[in-house]
């Protein structure tokens, strides 16, 4: 069972924003490697989802390319009634407000 944990991402030089294909590579060395499928589980059982959690944009690492060759993370996002799934295109900014998705079981220990 899919048992989600967050985690900030950010380093201090960052400035309070960071590029996507940074968050991509910060994702893959902290072991957070969540997609679609895990993007999914949360929003069917969205009520599971921590009520402090709300004032993030929750990231997944997998990425996607569309057939126009632009590659994205997907995300969630508390819309004021309810959990809402997109996709953010790599070529944005990531900002403090983001927080990457983990498995707590199935990840590398992170330095949080």
């Amino acid at each position: 069972e899919f048992e989600p944990t967050i985690h900030e991402f950010f380093k201090e030089e960052d400035g309070g924003c960071c590029v996507g294909e940074e968050v991509v590579k910060r994702a893959k060395e902290k072991g957070a490697l969540t997609g679609l499928r895990h993007a999914e589980a949360m929003l069917r059982n969205q009520e599971k989802i921590p009520v402090e959690w709300r004032k993030f944009v929750l990231v997944f690492a997998e990425v996607w390319r569309c057939p126009g060759g632009y590659r994205y993370v997907w995300c969630l996002y508390w819309f004021g009634e309810r959990w809402c799934l997109y996709y953010c295109w790599l070529g944005l900014g990531f900002y403090s407000f983001s927080r990457l998705v983990a498995s707590r079981k199935y990840q590398k220990p992170l330095d949080t």
